[in-house]
């Protein structure tokens, strides 16, 4: 297994057919194994660049069920560090939230600890790093995640911030920079940003605004959560 992690970040010039290589060790019967291909699998998309296939993307996610915690936990951060590397893929982003949300209450605790750490990293914390101008957490991956959410995942991410607070790892500035998102100016914002397709740009900005009220609301609850 330690030759795969060093095969991915040395770059093999087959970059197809190692990708695919990895691929076949993700179902491997030794957790070792599916391990090292889910961290080789991040050094080989981070070092090649190359577009990730809905075929790896499907295939880390799978991971994400796995009967092993300590896979389960890598393929959390696997999807975190896929989604650093291409953050403005969309199904990079449905996958994520796919992986990643339901990982926010694994029965393991390392592992729901993983997926705190994603939803920190790629949703709470740019948005509060926006609170000087607000406006521009639209432009964020938070707001992309955001928008993608549904009725039925906005409780994961509740969760995931209630777990946060109670750890008191809220970014300190996120409640405001929420609020001030959520004011009938910053909705005007939202729709001077993409005046194309305005039907789906509607849709996805109500879903967004929808998934950012729960945030409120559950920041709401945590009147006295601690700064990270």
């Amino acid at each position: 297994s330690a030759s795969l992690l060093a095969a991915a970040q040395n770059m093999d010039p087959t970059l197809h057919a190692l990708g695919v290589h990895l691929l076949t060790r993700l179902v491997d019967d030794k957790p070792a194994v599916r391990r090292t291909a889910l961290q080789s699998l991040e050094a080989w998309a981070k070092a090649s660049r190359l577009p990730l296939s809905a075929g790896v993307l499907s295939a880390v996610r799978m991971r994400c069920r796995d009967t092993s915690s300590a896979i389960r936990k890598q393929a959390a951060k696997t999807l975190n560090g896929l989604l650093a590397i291409e953050p403005e893929s969309p199904s990079v982003r449905s996958t994520w939230l796919a992986g990643v949300l339901p990982l926010l209450r694994d029965s393991e605790l390392t592992v729901s600890e993983a997926a705190l750490d994603a939803v920190h990293d790629h949703v709470l914390l740019p948005l509060a790093r926006c609170a000087g101008a607000p406006a521009k957490g639209f432009e964020s991956v938070s707001w992309a995640l955001l928008e993608r959410l549904t009725p039925e995942s906005e409780p994961l991410l509740q969760h995931g911030v209630s777990a946060l607070a109670k750890l008191k790892r809220l970014p300190s500035a996120l409640a405001a920079t929420a609020q001030a998102m959520l004011t009938p100016a910053a909705d005007d914002a939202t729709g001077d940003a993409s005046p194309a397709a305005a039907g789906d740009v509607a849709g996805a900005a109500a879903s967004g605004r929808a998934a950012l009220w729960a945030v409120v609301l559950e920041l709401a609850k945590q009147p006295q959560a601690g700064a990270a």
